[in-house]
């Protein structure tokens, strides 16, 4: 019986007989390792936040598409989190966003482009050229 040999391996303390206390430890390990983990996030993260979304902006040529693609970055980089490894969480936002970015795009942005018919009044210029002269002075005495 796997469940036997694993007390308590299932969030939420799922367990057999005697070992029921582990699997509450267990259970209150892993909360306390969680808010650990929400908190050395909101202090190494939250902080480029700015930086991201100006990075999404430039990259998706408007603030809405900038914000939802920042709002998904967030969310891989917390769900990932547990892998960053380094002090340095600006760089590893970053590469987070431009990722997200992209995929976003491919998802959300037309692949081909769509052109559409000229207006009727497309051919004729706004503005008429000035002739030239025919005699151009060349600076030359």
């Amino acid at each position: 019986m796997l469940l036997g040999v694993f007390p308590g391996y299932f969030p939420g303390g799922i367990s057999q007989g005697s070992n029921s206390r582990a699997g509450v430890d267990l259970g209150e390990r892993q909360t306390e390792h969680a808010k650990a983990q929400r908190s050395r996030f909101q202090a190494l993260v939250l902080p480029h936040l700015n930086d991201a979304v100006n990075l999404a902006w430039w990259l998706a040529g408007n603030r809405t598409d900038a914000e939802d693609i920042v709002q998904e970055a967030v969310l891989r980089a917390f769900k990932y989190f547990d892998r960053f490894t380094g002090e340095r969480a600006r760089p590893w936002l970053l590469a987070i966003v431009r990722n997200t970015c992209s995929s976003w795009m491919v998802k959300n942005r037309p692949r081909h482009l769509t052109l559409i018919a000229d207006p009727p009044d497309a051919g004729r210029p706004t503005w008429k050229p000035c002739h030239l002269r025919s005699s151009i002075p060349s600076g030359r005495s």
